[in-house]
């Protein structure tokens, strides 16, 4: 894993970069593209450029940054490696299974990627599953991008910077402002309770638009070297 990070990658309307190759102190990490710190939680380790966490309680908690409406179009996404499948583990997001909704991508307990945007309470939001299943050991790059349409059609998910065929599990996101009062937390949900993945993530990102197909595919091909593929 060593090396630097692409300079050829996509970085305009980035707004945040979180990559294992950041500086980090003690317990905490950094956003590179916004400056903001990252708590690491619980045990969480950076390894050979990755971060490590155990399915059990490990996390990196930003704090209440990078909120959305959701009639404003964004994109978001990142490099992963399970270790194993143990339910519901959330990659990245700003979601509270309890009290609402908001945006996350988790793998559903089945080897697939699950992607949801919506509005707090309720059953109102759009909701994606691919396809394509993932198999543990292997590194993935996902990412979302979304058109603030506040319909599925504009709401596209992507594995290893192509389009991922989907199952649309819901299309109801038709009034309403996302939840904006989460935290952004990477391995679990934001209120650290319950969805903590088992394995490595190396970075993630958000921006504040939606990338195209072509913009996806090149932050895919630009660091795809860095895992072997």
């Amino acid at each position: 894993m060593a090396g630097r990070v692409s300079i050829n990658t996509v970085n305009d309307g980035l707004v945040f970069l979180l990559d294992g190759k950041n500086p980090t102190s003690g317990p905490l990490t950094r956003d590179i593209a916004g400056s903001n710190e990252g708590s690491l939680e619980n045990g969480v380790t950076l390894i050979d450029d990755v971060w490590e966490f155990d399915g059990v309680n490990d996390y990196i908690n930003f704090g209440d940054i990078n909120n959305t409406d959701g009639s404003s179009p964004f994109s978001y996404g990142c490099w992963f490696k399970a270790n194993a499948i143990t339910g519901f583990d959330m990659l990245m997001g700003k979601y509270e299974w309890n009290s609402g909704h908001g945006w996350y991508i988790f793998s559903d307990g089945s080897n697939k990627l699950t992607y949801l945007i919506g509005p707090s309470g309720g059953s109102i939001f759009i909701r994606k599953t691919t396809n394509q299943t993932f198999n543990t050991g292997t590194w993935y790059y996902t990412f979302v991008t979304y058109n603030g349409s506040k319909d599925e059609s504009g709401f596209k998910m992507y594995i290893n910077g192509l389009e991922a065929p989907s199952v649309v599990n819901s299309n109801n996101y038709t009034t309403g402002t996302v939840e904006n009062n989460f935290d952004l937390v990477i391995g679990c949900s934001s209120e650290a309770s319950d969805g903590f993945f088992n394995g490595q993530i190396s970075s993630a990102k958000i921006y504040n638009r939606e990338l195209s197909a072509s913009e996806v595919l090149q932050n895919f091909n630009a660091t795809k070297k860095r895992y072997g593929l």
